[in-house]
């Protein structure tokens, strides 16, 4: 109190980025001449050495002393934080390859993170005890995707997947707890014959994000999952193949899955293979994970898009390969 009474408090709102063989000058030069004459005197009684300012970003914000004023400056610069957006589509194979085409980690690295550090977020986040350690191997599915702020100066996997975890943990586990037992009652009164775990809500989830970019059309497409997984029929969705391939999904191209559509060997290929895939395609946001816990109620089995990305749906496949040509230029 006595500092502020012999020196007063000023308010001060600014973000200063300080270059090589910047001075004092870089801050005060926004000041009054008052306001800067009075630091510049404060610094002197109090021996404040300021001839070698560290490079980098300070950030001032309300009613300072200057106390206060010359802690900030005196500390190390905050580090550059840079605004990373993982897509809702994306996989831990697309997650990788544009961190390292951008320059924040090698490639692989971020790959080679997830895995080595999975032993240990089972430890830390309960919602990886909760499955059967022996069937949860990876951490796709639970990256979710967000827009993140990372410190390109510290290992950027290691904070990009802490963030993707604690996201996970508030936004989707917390979701599935609440929903749980709604949706395990809503599949008997189905009658469906079998019931999804959290795990593989995540799974199924994971490949509605891949089918389905329209929100309102997930719960749809979902319940169409589920009559196939009931009747003994394979999901037939040929986007699960490329997971297979172990490559971003811009890499898989639809020639690419033209070549691939046959193999009995690619255990993420749904036409070959029935029930789920052994792990989530992708990193799946709240709308779809929304999808399958509300999964709209029909009798449908087929559907396709048209040119204008309008989905067509039917109960059979006579008349689902009837109307392809009608809808299918």
């Amino acid at each position: 109190m006595l500092q502020q009474f012999l020196w007063g408090a000023f308010v001060y709102d600014r973000t200063i980025y300080v270059q090589q063989g910047d001075t004092l000058a870089r801050f005060i030069q926004p000041m009054s001449s008052r306001q800067a004459n009075k630091l510049k005197l404060y610094a002197k009684q109090n021996d404040i050495d300021l001839t070698s300012l560290a490079v980098g970003k300070y950030t001032f914000s309300g009613s300072l002393t200057p106390k206060e004023f010359f802690a900030i400056i005196q500390a190390w610069p905050q580090s550059e934080y840079i605004k990373y957006t993982v897509l809702e589509w994306w996989s831990s194979y697309d997650i990788d390859a544009d961190l390292a085409k951008k320059g924040y980690t090698q490639a692989w690295e971020f790959l080679e993170y997830i895995d080595a550090y999975l032993p240990q977020a089972t430890e830390i986040y309960d919602f990886l005890q909760k499955e059967d350690w022996s069937y949860v191997q990876h951490l796709e599915g639970f990256l979710y995707p967000n827009t993140y702020f990372l410190d390109v100066d510290k290992d950027v996997s290691a904070q990009l997947v802490t963030h993707h975890l604690q996201t996970y943990k508030t936004t989707v586990d917390s979701q599935i707890q609440r929903e749980y037992k709604e949706f395990l009652s809503k599949l008997q009164r189905a009658w469906y014959s079998f019931e999804l775990s959290p795990y593989q809500i995540l799974i199924l989830a994971s490949i509605i994000e891949k089918e389905e970019r329209n929100d309102a059309n997930k719960p749809d497409i979902a319940w169409v999952f589920l009559n196939r997984i009931q009747n003994d029929m394979r999901i037939d969705a040929d986007i699960t193949l490329c997971y297979g391939l172990e490559t971003g999904y811009e890499a898989c191209t639809p020639q690419s899955i033209l070549e691939n559509l046959y193999d009995t060997n690619n255990i993420y290929n749904t036409r070959q293979r029935k029930w789920l895939t052994p792990r989530p395609i992708a990193n799946p946001d709240k709308t779809s994970i929304d999808a399958v816990l509300n999964f709209e109620a029909h009798s449908y089995f087929y559907y396709l898009h048209d040119a204008n990305g309008n989905i067509h749906m039917w109960k059979d496949l006579q008349e689902h390969n009837f109307n392809k040509s009608k809808y299918i230029q």
